[in-house]
């Protein structure tokens, strides 16, 4: 197939007859002057190494050029055609964590609430792509199924919320793989969006435990600590925890930089007053266990704990330790026995060690 791209363009040829027209007028107008001048004869040995044939060829190249760059802005093709080739959209999958500590506003909103915007403006930015949604925490949930509803897509990722699976965790790798099975076209390329604030802890070999432990804490402030408290406790499964104080300073921004969002797992609760907290506690029939250095303290390996009744372990802060009333109705009095020189250690520390005593007997 033989065609022109711009073929108006051939009317520039015209310029080729026009400018022989004037060559020939041109050389017609000059002989006559020469002729006017003087004898042919004589005109010729006056203008000695003038050539008629030079001016030809110069003329003559000049219209080739012409007809060349008429030719050149025709633009011929041979063989050719243009047809329009469809896209080939991707398939992407977006994989969602949706635990309990995608709930931490360190980032604001939370977290949460910032991958959904992330993915509301990935998906304005794409055209013909397909798209399904997973969301997972401690297993993975395939949500949405592989549409080009854009729409549909992104009502159901604002719906999504931290109720969605009971199971709580990271199962990255079970997420991957329900995001692999989603994909349904060989030919198309794919995509996997991973949205997550945590570790993998799918593969833990830990048996999960919860034990009948409340931890309460005595005017403990120290957002630090009180992290790490929140981290402690759910590593070792106990029920909950009671801060006894006014003000507690429980700010998810700070205390997250060492609870790693385990406070949101945690169950807590304030009571301002000690007064209220012994009532409670003597209200509830907990066997008190207070951690404190004093005469009449045990060493924390000859404590004892029953699987049947409830415990509650008493701490206090590094400056006052544990008040006076609470330490009256305490029902066992322990320490943890030191070698060095040092009369004290930091009451996360403290805390760790008394907690794996007393549930390395619960599970016997």
């Amino acid at each position: 197939m033989f065609e022109f791209e711009s073929p108006y363009y051939f009317i520039l040829l015209l310029l080729i007859p026009v400018g022989i027209v004037a060559q020939n007028s041109y050389v017609k107008w000059q002989t006559e002057k020469q002729a006017a001048f003087g004898e042919q004869q004589a005109m010729e040995k006056l203008l000695m190494g003038a050539s008629i044939n030079k001016s030809r060829v110069k003329f003559m190249l000049q219209i080739m050029a012409v007809f060349f760059i008429v030719l050149a802005l025709v633009n011929p093709k041979l063989g050719s055609k243009v047809e329009a080739v469809p896209a080939k959209g991707v398939e992407i999958v977006f994989a969602i964590d949706v635990s309990k500590s995608m709930l931490c506003t360190d980032i604001q909103p939370n977290r949460l609430e910032k991958s959904k915007q992330i993915i509301t403006q990935i998906i304005n930015s794409i055209g013909s792509d397909r798209i399904g949604i997973v969301a997972y925490a401690g297993s993975a949930y395939p949500g949405l199924p592989m549409t080009t509803d854009y729409e549909l897509a992104k009502m159901f990722t604002q719906s999504m919320n931290t109720d969605i699976i009971s199971s709580q965790g990271t199962a990255i790798e079970s997420a991957i793989q329900t995001s692999v099975d989603f994909f349904d076209n060989p030919t198309s390329g794919k995509a996997i969006i991973l949205l997550s604030d945590g570790e993998d802890h799918e593969n833990t070999s830990f048996e999960k435990k919860n034990f009948p432990i409340t931890l309460v804490c005595d005017h403990i402030y120290f957002q630090q600590n009180i992290g790490s408290l929140f981290r402690i406790g759910e590593a070792f499964g106990i029920g909950k925890i009671i801060f006894i104080g006014k003000d507690i300073p429980l700010t998810p921004r700070k205390i997250n930089k060492t609870s790693r969002s385990t406070h949101l797992q945690v169950p807590h609760t304030i009571i301002e007053e000690t007064e209220s907290a012994i009532d409670y506690l003597l209200k509830n029939k907990y066997e008190i266990i207070a951690l404190e250095i004093a005469e009449t303290s045990s060493p924390i390996n000859e404590i004892k704990v029953n699987n049947n009744q409830k415990t509650a372990l008493l701490i206090g802060s590094e400056i006052a330790g544990i008040s006076e009333p609470l330490l009256a109705i305490a029902t066992q009095i322990t320490h943890i026995t030191m070698f060095g020189s040092n009369s004290s250690m930091n009451v996360v520390q403290a805390t760790s060690i008394a907690l794996y005593e007393i549930t390395n007997k619960l599970n016997q």
